[in-house]
């Protein structure tokens, strides 16, 4: 039976380490910061029942007063120019307007900027064009990297990072071999560590009444106890040091997915 488990742990360890991979180089393939014509996006259609359009989709030409991008939907170009009065494209840009063309048929657009996409605009077209709903579900296919909005990807990093956690402490629980005294108390040591940058009350001391240099004591002397803890628990129990040891492992793992996600979802512009 424990063989069983461990055998298992070992595989969901392992196809989370390959979706962790496989979805990071999705991520940056479609990134919005990575969009390299002049427009980030097309929101088309209401945000319950339209689609967002990513910029790697488009067709750009920069003209010397804007961006001419272009994008085949159901058989039809749409045509969206982006203009600048005084020619310079920048992140907010007060005088920008956009002019949009389905087929021959003018419609009427508007733009919006974001600290996700720099200088790069997304527009907006409130109606739906027509489309199918046949149509409109291709799209969110084609396009499903940018169709979550914060709070989504925000459940959807924290459940990853909770399943990593959870993992990484079932397997060392259920390691064969005993664990040295050193790395059980390391292993929580950095587990309180991880605490102290994690938990909101640390981080609302440190924006208020501590230093960069207090919060490193702070830091340190968490260290500190959570290694003497670690020595203690395994000269008194080895069993008890050893699911101390894979919490801590486990809490430290969950740090460090949720952050270096948030991290590279801010970088690459799918939350601002």
């Amino acid at each position: 039976m424990r063989r069983g488990l461990q055998f298992a742990s070992r595989i969901l360890l392992g196809i989370a380490l390959v979706m962790l991979c496989t979805g990071a180089a999705a991520l940056i393939s479609m990134a919005p910061a990575r969009v390299e014509g002049g427009i980030a996006s097309l929101n088309l259609g209401t945000p319950q029942e339209g689609v967002r359009i990513s910029g790697h989709q488009f067709t750009c030409t920069q003209e010397p007063t804007g961006d001419r991008c272009t994008v085949e939907i159901q058989g039809q170009p749409l045509v969206m120019q982006v203009t600048y009065e005084d020619g310079m494209r920048r992140a907010f840009h007060e005088t920008a307007s956009c002019q949009t063309t389905y087929g021959d048929r003018p419609v009427e657009c508007g733009l919006y900027y974001d600290y996700a996409t720099g200088a790069l605009p997304n527009l907006e077209i409130q109606e739906s064009l027509g489309l199918s709903q046949q149509t409109i579900q291709q799209l969110r296919r084609e396009n499903f990297l940018i169709q979550s909005n914060d709070n989504s990807l925000l459940i959807l990093v924290t459940s990853f990072a909770g399943t990593c956690g959870m993992l990484t402490a079932l397997n060392l629980w259920l390691y064969p071999r005993p664990l040295s005294r050193s790395f059980v108390g390391f292993s929580i040591g950095i587990a309180g560590v991880l605490a102290v940058f994690m938990f909101r009350p640390g981080y609302w001391l440190y924006h208020h009444f501590l230093g960069e240099s207090t919060l490193l004591v702070m830091a340190g002397l968490a260290l500190a106890i959570g290694f003497l803890l670690g020595m203690g628990a395994w000269s008194c129990s080895r069993q008890i040091a050893k699911v101390m040891s894979g919490l801590s492992a486990g809490l430290f793992i969950v740090g460090c997915v949720w952050w270096a996600s948030i991290v590279g979802l801010l970088l690459l512009g799918y939350v601002d």
